[in-house]
């Protein structure tokens, strides 16, 4: 059973050594008390170790018992996190707005769990573990911040674009008005239809939110947390790539695992890190060409690929890190193929093949220019019909023209079961298949006419093989 909890605490949390000693310390801490206001509820109350109330301190000795399953006692892994619901839980009860810190600004950390309450339900708040895990806060005390400071505001809310569509459609029909459309059409249609009596009841129904203020967005800033949880974080240690002081920039990234209550990582010691090599350099030309719509972006490419594999992230979160630091219009496919190599290729990855990379701009230009009536206006159904009609006019007998779907979603066309070609069609590219006595040769994204005429050709296959 340890080996089972050691293995869910190696993927979940990660081992800390220093964690563990300091768990250790803490059973067995007993020193004298002391009054004062503790760092994380602040409220006035006896001071134990690290500056915390009687609570606090024990929702961080749970903390850490539950990241660290080898010194349970008699307690279980679920016990564990059932108290840990019950110390950490979001209360609307305890937001104590009257008593709470006026500020001039707010942390990263702190801006993060702005953006994460916008819109939340107030009475069914559910709070994601990992802000008490890796950050250790005090919703209550945040919320109460929040808005003292102008940051948040509780109400109910008129801005039914952030609801769901299913309730948006429900409200819709309600109203005997038409529910189809995208999310944006659904609430533009409940602006524009319904009376000021109606939106204030459908406010009503869905309960108080809690909202950014504009002041709030104001103080998040332009940068939204993408791969941290703080946006201060992510802007110092980018910066640092992009004057190309990578050491730098990993030894910022180690201590600030080593700040988290919970670091992540598999058994990796955060005040001891391995050592890291990079491959990308700024300084450097890449051993491989990047797209032409990313050449002029080619340092941001660099930086945002050392920063995401040094967090260790997906490289598609590369993507949305990208665009909001650089203001270019390029295909979001292009980038993520991208960013997928450039990531592997600095964690070390061999024999990668570059062409894609080199291709797919190229490649995403076809398509687009691709004449829109091939996806507009031809249908399989069509397609079939003019084949059969071709057939029939050319004189043979259709009752031997079968046709199969295979997997791919491809059709396969057969005559007295000999292959005579292949169509699919699909909403961003189209291709058919002309067999010859030599060769088949696929014709990829034509106009409809293109391919009903080119039908001909697969009559006049038919008829030499017959």
């Amino acid at each position: 059973m340890s080996n089972f909890f050691n293995v869910i605490k190696g993927l979940v949390f990660g081992t800390n050594q220093n964690n563990i000693q300091e768990n250790q310390v803490i059973e067995n801490y007993n020193e004298a008390e002391t009054h004062g206001i503790c760092t994380r509820c602040h409220k006035t109350a006896k001071i134990k170790k690290y500056g915390l109330c009687e609570e606090c301190f024990i929702a961080r000795k749970e903390l850490l018992n539950a990241a660290n399953p080898e010194i349970y006692n008699q307690d279980t892994y679920i016990g564990i996190n059932q108290n840990l619901d019950r110390l950490l839980q979001y209360n609307f009860n305890k937001i104590d707005i009257e008593n709470a810190e006026i500020v001039e600004h707010l942390s990263g950390i702190e801006k993060a769990f702005l953006l994460y309450c916008d819109f939340k339900s107030v009475d069914d708040f559910k709070i994601a573990m990992y802000w008490f895990y890796q950050h250790f806060i005090d919703c209550n005390y945040l919320i109460s911040k929040f808005v003292k400071n102008g940051y948040l505001e509780i109400k109910y809310s008129t801005v039914f674009s952030k609801l769901t569509s299913d309730i948006l459609k429900e409200a819709l029909k309600q109203a005997n008005l038409k529910v189809s459309g995208t999310k944006s059409e659904l609430a533009k249609r409940i602006e524009e239809n319904f009376t000021e009596e109606q939106k204030s009841e459908l406010a009503k129904n869905q309960g108080k939110k809690f909202v950014v203020t504009d002041k709030g967005f104001q103080e998040i800033g332009k940068y939204k947390p993408i791969i941290a949880n703080d946006v201060d974080f992510e802007n110092n240690c980018y910066s640092l790539i992009l004057e190309n002081k990578l050491d730098e920039a990993y030894q910022m990234m180690c201590k600030y695992e080593q700040n988290k209550l919970v670091s992540r990582g598999l058994n990796c010691d955060w005040n001891n890190p391995p050592e890291k090599k990079f491959r990308i350099n700024l300084e450097k030309e890449l051993p491989f060409k990047l797209p032409n719509c990313m050449k002029l972006y080619e340092k941001d490419v660099k930086a945002t690929a050392i920063y995401t594999n040094i967090m260790g992230s997906n490289p598609r979160n590369a993507v949305p890190f990208f665009c909001q630091r650089v203001s270019a219009n390029i295909d979001r496919k292009i980038l993520e193929k991208a960013f997928i190599f450039l990531c592997l290729y600095e964690s070390g990855a061999l024999n990668l093949n570059y062409s894609d990379i080199e291709n797919l701009e190229q490649e995403q230009k076809r398509i687009k220019n691709t004449p829109a009536d091939v996806f507009k206006n031809l249908s399989i159904d069509d397609f079939i019909k003019a084949v059969n009609k071709k057939f029939i006019d050319s004189g043979l007998n259709i009752d031997t023209l079968k046709y199969d779907v295979l997997k791919d979603g491809t059709y396969n066309f057969t005559y007295n079961d000999y292959q005579i070609g292949r169509i699919k069609i699909g909403k961003r590219s189209s291709k058919m298949q002309i067999v010859t006595k030599d060769l088949p040769i696929w014709l990829e994204n034509l106009t409809m006419d293109e391919y009903t005429n080119n039908i001909d050709k697969w009559v006049e296959y038919t008829k030499e093989l017959i």
